[in-house]
């Protein structure tokens, strides 16, 4: 390998690790600060870089938290749609650990969850997606639900699945703004013992 074709390749990697760094510290202040009240030279300061090199690797502060969102997404999607392989002995155990692995979440990425779940930013394009995708969640559980029974019939999978999600969001985001509010096993029983309390023929 020539020294050139290593310096391009040292070049690469510093460009490679501002770039994370970039979305690392964009994530802590959008987290701690507030997205409208976190700025592209807060963001740029954090990182220690200068202001322009953020816009070197981003449109603006929009598209540094489109990235963090994307990112986000994909994380949620993975472990949901893996649950929706298995098979469940009943709708409960079913709906029961969908509302365990969203939980869990929470738990291992709390600034993220902060910034996915916050309300200023499930208006955005990449938040409808968030949001989109947790209602189809909800949606199909529902009719797994009905489909073998459990279900109430005169629930509406599409208006049900909207409401339980919207539910979902505003509980997952109270919760990561601070975990002191319930233990995560309180949570995980709360949120499923309502959804089955709500749905279930009796």
């Amino acid at each position: 390998m020539s020294l050139k074709q290593l310096r391009l390749s040292a070049r690469e990697r510093s460009q490679v690790q501002t770039h994370q760094r970039l979305l690392d510290q964009g994530l802590r202040l959008f987290a701690t600060q507030g997205i409208s009240r976190t700025k592209a030279i807060d963001i740029a300061r954090a990182a220690s870089v200068a202001v322009g090199t953020l816009y070197l690797h981003f449109q603006d502060k929009d598209g540094l938290l489109h990235e963090i969102l994307i990112t986000g997404l994909g994380k949620l999607r993975a472990p949901l749609r893996a649950l929706a392989e298995e098979r469940h002995p009943s709708y409960s155990h079913s709906l029961r650990r969908h509302v365990e692995v969203m939980v869990d979440f929470v738990n291992n990425r709390p600034d993220l969850s902060k910034v996915m779940f916050h309300p200023e930013v499930l208006h955005t394009p990449v938040g409808k997606d968030v949001v989109d995708f947790m209602t189809l969640t909800m949606e199909n559980l529902l009719r797994e639900g009905a489909a073998c029974g459990n279900v109430r019939k005169d629930i509406d999978p599409v208006v049900a699945a909207q409401a339980l999600a919207g539910m979902l969001l505003h509980v997952l985001w109270w919760w990561a703004q601070d975990p002191s509010h319930a233990p995560q096993h309180h949570v995980v029983d709360t949120l499923a013992a309502y959804h089955l309390a709500t749905l279930l023929n009796n």
